[in-house]
This record gives structure tokens, C-alpha cells and sequence, in this order.
């Protein structure tokens, strides 16, 4: 009798391990992911629309627009997990374009460009990842030229020069890591060389 019981237990234990072993036909990893998806939106006190935008997981995603209490558009972002990507626009109350440009991951990228509420440009702007970069312009409220920058990742670094509104030279000079160094030239609006400052 405990050799036929004996028997029967190695039996069970033997089919046991071969339930266990046996290969699952589907024994891929299924994972469900699913975003919380939630539009906001908020209004002023004479009930017009002042922000949609949406959040995804608690983080602001794609498209946010910023209105005026006139209805007009004030500004438009572009999300990315929370973070900046993309187009940035910001209007004046008349509906004129004031700035905008490119973020990437969440820094200003490429061309910036301001303007007035007339529509005349005022500055030109160019970013990289490390801050101001490139070479950058200013204008009179004219139109006319009034100054050119020049940056190297975040810092002042080559020629500068400012502009009468005339277009004749008003100073210029070389910066090399946020510091003015060498010969700066100054003149008068009708060109004459005034003096020489050394640095």
C-alpha cells in the first residue's frame, strides 16, 4: 500500500512539472497605458474666453491660447510634456503681431523677431540652447537701423556697432566674452572720426 502510494505522489509531482514548464503560446509582456486627458479653461468676469489649453497627465500639452478680455488673441504656446516646443506667439491688443519665434526643449531657438503695434519690426533675435547667439538687430521706432549685436553662447562676443538714424556709424568696437577689448571708434552723425577709446 506505501509503495503504491509512493508511486502516486512522484506521479502528480511529475505532471506538476510539466504543467509548470510548459510553454504559454501567448508569453509576450502586454502592458496598458492609459493618459489622462483634460482640457481647461478659463474665463474673465464678463464671462469671454481667457485660456484653453489641455493637460495630459497633470502636464500642459500642445496647443495653449491666451486671450485679451476684448477676445482678441494675447499669446499661443506649444507644449511638450509640460515643457515649451515649438511655435510662440504673443499679439498686441490690436491684433498686430508683438513677438515670436521657436522653443526647443523648452529653450528659445532659432530666429526671435519683436515688433511694433504699427507693424515695424524693432528686433531680431537669434537663440540657441546656451542663450543669445549669433547676430542680433535693433531698430528706431522708425525703421532704421539702430544697432547690431553679436553673441557666442550667451555672451557678447564680436563686432558691435550703433547707427544714427542717418545710417552713419555711431560707435563701434569688438566684445569678446561680455567685455569690451581693443580700439572703440566714435563718430559724429556725419561720419567724422570724434575719438578712440582703448580697452
Amino acid at each position: 500500500m506505501k509503495i503504491k502510494l509512493s508511486i502516486l505522489l512522484l506521479f502528480l509531482v511529475f505532471q506538476s512539472c510539466n504543467i509548470q514548464n510548459k510553454p504559454d503560446k501567448d508569453s509576450g509582456l502586454h502592458i496598458s497605458v492609459s493618459k489622462e486627458i483634460n482640457e481647461f479653461k478659463d474665463y474673465f468676469e464678463n464671462g469671454n474666453l481667457k485660456i484653453i489649453g489641455q493637460f495630459t497627465d497633470n502636464k500642459k500639452t500642445g496647443k495653449w491660447t491666451y486671450y485679451y478680455d476684448n477676445g482678441k488673441i494675447w499669446k499661443v504656446e506649444n507644449y511638450v510634456n509640460g515643457v515649451f516646443e515649438g511655435e510662440w506667439k504673443a499679439y498686441h491688443t490690436n491684433g498686430q503681431l508683438y513677438f515670436g519665434g521657436n522653443h526647443l526643449n523648452n529653450n528659445k531657438e532659432g530666429i526671435w523677431k519683436h515688433y511694433l503695434k504699427d507693424g515695424t519690426l524693432k528686433y531680431l533675435r537669434i537663440y540657441n540652447a546656451k542663450g543669445a547667439h549669433g547676430e542680433w538687430k535693433s531698430y528706431y521706432d522708425s525703421g532704421e537701423l539702430y544697432v547690431i549685436e553679436n553673441f557666442v553662447n550667451g555672451k557678447e562676443d564680436g563686432k558691435w556697432t550703433t547707427y544714427y538714424k542717418n545710417g552713419k556709424i555711431n560707435q563701434t568696437g569688438i566684445m569678446k566674452d561680455g567685455k569690451k577689448i581693443g580700439d572703440w571708434k566714435i563718430y559724429n552723425d556725419k561720419g567724422k572720426l570724434l575719438r578712440i577709446i582703448a580697452h
